[in-house]
């Protein structure tokens, strides 16, 4: 298996332990993540080259971009990903694109961000995670997320209904 296959594997015991009703864990270095984008891009072929650095708190992804005309572009972002609520969300804290002057870059910018939208739109989250950057590696904790029953409560006195939820909470009425 190469680290792509490898990745998609783990990736994929990680989701059955979690389905399982099983809390579970699951680390991959930056040479496997690398190796996974450059597998989905092989079939997308947005980058020309692109490579994933794994640091204390963030990643960065460096490459070239494919450009609209004869005109390729060096890119480095730098930034986290968020898998918290129903679907994980990407924040970009730094681009850089070539040496052009940033009124020249917007158009680009917005290359760079939109194929990690592209990705990120199709992924529903069920569980409640945990990332932790370290230097060359990244950690997921998942954790099993229990639906709640919502069993509300109604107490009416002089004239005031509360009804409390432990889904939706307190309301007056």
């Amino acid at each position: 298996l190469d680290r792509a296959d490898r990745l998609r594997n783990d990736v994929e015991a990680f989701n059955a332990a979690l389905a399982g009703g099983s809390d579970a864990s699951v680390t991959f270095n930056e040479s496997e993540v690398s190796s996974r984008v450059n597998a989905w891009n092989d079939e997308k072929e947005i980058f020309k080259e692109i490579r994933i650095c794994i640091h204390d708190g963030y990643g960065e992804a460096t490459g070239t971009l494919h450009g609209v005309s004869v005109l390729a572009a060096a890119f480095r972002l730098k930034g986290t990903v968020e898998l918290a609520g129903d679907h994980p969300s990407v924040h970009i804290d730094d681009i850089d694109l070539g040496n052009m002057p940033s009124l020249v870059l917007a158009p680009w910018e917005g290359q760079a961000e939109n194929p990690i939208d592209e990705v990120l739109d199709g992924v529903d989250l069920h569980h409640t995670y945990t990332m932790t950057y370290a230097e060359g590696e990244v950690r997921i904790d998942g954790l099993v997320r229990h639906e709640v029953e919502d069993v509300s409560a109604t107490i009416v006195r002089d004239g005031v209904t509360v009804t409390i939820s432990p889904v939706r909470g307190p309301a007056w009425t």
